[in-house]
Formats: structure tokens, C-alpha cells, sequence
């Protein structure tokens, strides 16, 4: 893959998904080292499409999205935080017991936002995988620390 080798990872695994709304749409995805690099492709697009005005409809931001081959636009995702701090709370998170189901249900996981500090702290993985153009992610899952031990969040927007 192309993208592969200009990043300087030409083994890296390069892992694509079919997408909706038409079989010539994938998601390409380039797992290197503790990064995703992220591009959507569509097989039969002649040249790029401009991006959808901001008032367009779900179908015409969607499909905008979707390049041909030599067009397309990349976007790279941390698995972990970079900050030092940060990156300790999450994968202590991510390593929690009550956190296994994720841990095996998870294909591309990264840590989509950190909330708290130290003491408190929630922390959200997203699968790269069930993302889509222009949507949020639609499967996000958070632990918490609190003085007590680290539990699951009820709810998306755990202790914003």
C-alpha cells in the first residue's frame, strides 16, 4: 500500500472495511505501530469530490467523504493520549477487569477523549472500525476511576 510505505511502515497491516450505501465504498485503515491512518475510498470515483456543504443531507455528506485511489484524504488516529499522564490513566483504564468485553470486542480501539485528573478521571474508546464520515462514533464505551476503583460508564457522557 502506498500510504503504508510514505509513512516509512510499508509492512504495516493495511485492514479495509466495506461501508454503507454502496459496495465501491471502504474504509482503508493502515494499522502503524500506535497509530490508525484513516481514508475512505471509493473504487469507482473518477476524480475527488468536493466536500458537502455544511446544510447538505446525510447521503451528500457521506458520500463526499469517499475518494478515488490518487485523492485520498488521511487522517490519523493515537491509540493512546501523549501526554505520559494521560496515557497511564488510560491504559490503566484499559486494562481494568470490568473493561474485558471492550478489550475483546474491539478491533482498532483509541482513546477518543479523557475527562479528570489524577483522582477522578473518565476515559472513552472508540472502535475505528463502526466510525463513519461526518458522524459521531456510534459505539463508545468509557471506564472511570473514582476514589472508590474503576467502574463502567452508565452513559456516554459520564462525568462531563
Amino acid at each position: 500500500m502506498e500510504h503504508a510505505a510514505a509513512i516509512g511502515a510499508p509492512d504495516a497491516p493495511v485492514i479495509v472495511f466495506p461501508q454503507p450505501l454502496s459496495p465501491f465504498n471502504w474504509k482503508v485503515v493502515v494499522a502503524e505501530g500506535e497509530n490508525y491512518h484513516r481514508a475512505y475510498l471509493d473504487l469507482l470515483a473518477g476524480e475527488p469530490r468536493a466536500p458537502a456543504e455544511e446544510d447538505a443531507g446525510f447521503i451528500a455528506r457521506l458520500r463526499s467523504a469517499y475518494q478515488p485511489s490518487d485523492a485520498l484524504e488521511w487522517k490519523t488516529y493515537r491509540r493512546w493520549p501523549g501526554d505520559a499522564e494521560l496515557r497511564e490513566i488510560a491504559t490503566e483504564g484499559w486494562q481494568q477487569p470490568a473493561f474485558a468485553g471492550f478489550r475483546e470486542f474491539a478491533l482498532l480501539p483509541y482513546v477518543s477523549r479523557i475527562r479528570g485528573d489524577t483522582h477522578r478521571a473518565c476515559v472513552w474508546f472508540t472502535d475505528l472500525r463502526f466510525t463513519l464520515p461526518g458522524m459521531p462514533a456510534p459505539f463508545e464505551y468509557a471506564i472511570c476511576r473514582e476514589p472508590g476503583g474503576w467502574t463502567l460508564a452508565a452513559n456516554a457522557d459520564a462525568s462531563e
